[in-house]
């Protein structure tokens, strides 16, 4: 028996190009900068390669950004009459309405079994099993294309060019125009050349969330929770891929972690008991039963443990635009969120 062991180094790296537009409407040209960063990984096996593995990574990283910056588009209302450009509009459409691409993915895997053992039901002629747990499969099924439908139809309903300047400035991801006055386009901006900037970038500010690009601003050294010394940094449990770890303090972590463990054991356990109550309903044997209460259990105790205590989190974040790296955050910690806010508005 072979055991693979190794190491893999990750790198970031980002860039900025100005890009030049002529509006569509008044063909006044301006121009606006666009920023992204970029990944990549090197794996060095069995630890005999580590410095290889981290140069691959920083070449994976800036050909990574090459990629990305090469096909960059910001939103960036036309300076002379307000106008948005097409293209923009599309990706404005995509960052207010960017669905939920890892809940979908999580359903369709979760629809598999249940298909599978509804098949099997079907052909040992335990019809109403087979037509339930056939119902479960097809609503995992057809729910993540009823978003997907819902989404479209968000999008196409979004029509930035009907909204009145201060609107479509206070979109998610509008970057600030820049007038005649700019560097080449298609080069590095030069923090010596001065830009007349045609409007502001603020954080965008709903309700409990604030949105805002990780590219300009990174979250404040202090702790999400309590507003003191940041020691570490803290990540909802069951993440689906889009949470970012925030600043947090030790006595804080320890505290959360000790607060959403029982409780996520908890709904575990009552939704794992309310899918055998409904599967000890069904008739016939015994094992069909534990079945058919073992598989709702596996779904709705799942969920339930990683849905219900996550409402009360310290945060909740969503990445809205990979490429800009565009973030969507709730804090319950009002004076963590209005450091955000301020450094967010310090960076513009």
């Amino acid at each position: 028996m072979v055991t693979y062991i190794g190491k893999t180094m990750t790198a970031t790296d980002s860039a900025s190009v100005v890009r030049a537009v002529s509006c569509e409407k008044c063909q006044t040209d301006y121009y606006y900068i666009a920023t992204r960063m970029g990944t990549g990984s090197g794996e060095s096996p069995y630890f005999l390669n580590n410095k290889g593995a981290s140069r691959r990574a920083e070449d994976r990283a800036q050909k990574d950004t090459a990629r990305l910056i090469d096909r960059a588009i910001e939103p960036a209302v036309c300076p002379s009459c307000g106008h948005l450009q097409s293209l923009m509009i599309r990706v404005l459409r995509k960052r207010r309405y960017p669905g939920r691409p890892a809940l979908k993915k999580v359903m369709l895997i979760l629809a598999v079994p249940f298909g599978l053992v509804a098949v099997v039901a079907f052909f040992e002629s335990t019809l109403l099993m087979a037509a339930s747990l056939g119902a479960i499969a097809s609503l995992l099924v057809v729910t993540p294309l009823v978003m997907t439908a819902r989404t479209l139809l968000k999008r196409l309903a979004l029509n930035p060019n009907d909204m009145h300047l201060g609107q479509k400035r206070s979109l998610p991801g509008c970057v600030a125009s820049l007038v005649p006055q700019s560097p080449t386009p298609g080069d590095p901006p030069d923090d010596d050349t001065p830009l007349e900037i045609a409007q502001p970038a603020e954080p965008i500010v709903d309700a409990n969330w604030v949105q805002f690009s990780l590219l300009k601003t990174d979250f404040p050294n202090a702790c999400c929770m309590c507003n003191g010394t940041a020691e570490t940094t803290v990540t909802p449990p069951f993440s689906v891929g889009e949470e970012r770890p925030l600043p947090a303090c030790h006595a804080c972590v320890r505290a959360y972690r000790r607060w959403f463990i029982p409780r996520s054991l908890l709904a575990a356990l009552l939704g794992l008991t309310v899918s055998m109550g409904i599967g000890l309903l069904y008739p016939g044997n015994l094992i069909g039963k534990l079945l058919v209460g073992g598989m709702l259990g596996m779904f709705i105790s799942g969920f339930a443990a990683a849905l219900i205590p996550g409402f009360f989190a310290p945060y909740g974040l969503r990445l809205t635009d990979t490429p800009s790296c565009q973030v969507r955050i709730r804090l319950a910690n009002d004076g963590y969120r209005d450091a955000v806010i301020q450094a967010v508005r310090e960076s513009i």
